[in-house]
């Protein structure tokens, strides 16, 4: 399956979510379209999907329809301990297919000098890094995945046996 275009949908209130997102999204090979859910609620767009659209959503973590999407993470230099898993579980439960999922370090987001100046280039680069990764996995999965072909009109209907 041909790939659309990449959506990254992201909260990021420190602003480093959003690097890290973008510099994930530079290594992939598709033109991208943001959904920053920080901004004001009346002023966000509306994500719409599509089968062949490739889905990349990015959190920060304070706590601990069959489109493809990827994950990230990004933590104040402590733990991100189930934020992953819970995301993907959220993302799944809306019918997206995860292929991927990262957690990256940032300053945190109350005590500055926590993590101060990250993401760093060497936290970049592993975004970059990261991004490269799942435009491989894509890459393959258009050439040796193919799309399941669904049985169309009434069921299958139960025979009975011949005695």
């Amino acid at each position: 399956m041909k790939m659309n275009e990449l959506k990254l949908i992201y909260f990021s209130p420190t602003g480093t979510t959003h690097k890290v997102v973008m510099e994930t999204a530079r290594s992939i090979d598709l033109k991208s379209v943001s959904f920053d859910l920080t901004i004001k609620k009346d002023l966000k767009p509306v994500a719409k999907f599509a089968p062949n659209d490739f889905a990349l959503f990015a959190i920060p973590v304070y706590y601990g329809n069959g489109t493809p999407a990827a994950l990230v993470a990004t933590y104040g230099c402590r733990e991100y301990e189930d934020a992953l898993l819970e995301l993907k579980t959220e993302v799944e439960k809306r019918g997206f297919k995860v292929i991927g999922a990262a957690a990256f370090p940032a300053e945190h987001s109350i005590v500055n000098s926590i993590g101060a100046r990250r993401p760093n280039k060497a936290d970049l680069k592993e975004a970059s890094e990261y991004g490269i990764s799942l435009n491989r996995i894509r890459e393959w999965k258009k050439k040796h995945c193919r799309k399941k072909n669904k049985p169309k009109g009434r069921p299958m209907q139960k025979t009975e046996k011949s005695e």
